[in-house]
C-alpha cells in the first residue's frame, strides 16, 4: 500500500524452508536475508525480539527494528515462525503507524499449515 503522501506499508510472506539450530539462529538469518540484504540502511540485528507465541501450534517469534526510505526512518518487524523442522517468515515495513490496523487485520488473519 502507498498514500498520496508516499507513506507506505509493505508486506511480504517468504517460503518456507529447512529450520536452523534454534529460533534465534532462525530469526538471525532471517532477518539478514530478508530485511538488511533488502531495505535501505537496515538495523545490522533487530532492536527488540519478542520471543516464542504459540500461532497455529507454531511457535512465533518477532523482531522489530528499523531501516530508512527516502531518508526517513521507516519500522521493519519480521514475524518468524517455526514448527518442528520447517521455518518461514513475513516481514512488515512501513513508513507510519496508521498502517498499524493493515497490519495487524493481516496478522490476525494469516493461518499456517500444519
Amino acid at each position: 500500500m502507498i498514500n498520496n503522501d508516499t507513506s507506505f506499508c509493505n508486506i511480504t510472506l517468504y517460503k518456507s524452508g529447512v529450520a536452523k539450530k534454534d529460533v534465534m539462529q532462525d530469526v538471525r538469518s532471517q532477518w539478514n536475508e530478508q530485511v538488511v540484504k533488502r531495505l535501505t540502511k537496515a538495523d545490522k540485528k533487530p532492536a527488540k525480539i519478542l520471543t516464542e507465541q504459540l500461532w497455529d501450534g507454531w511457535a512465533s517469534t518477532l523482531a522489530i527494528g528499523n531501516f530508512y526510505q527516502n531518508k526517513k526512518k521507516c519500522v521493519v518487524m519480521l514475524n518468524s515462525f517455526r514448527k518442528d523442522t520447517v521455518s518461514g517468515c513475513v516481514v512488515f515495513a512501513f513508513s507510519d503507524k496508521i498502517f498499524k490496523g493493515p497490519i495487524e487485520t493481516f496478522s490476525q488473519n494469516l493461518h499456517l499449515k500444519n
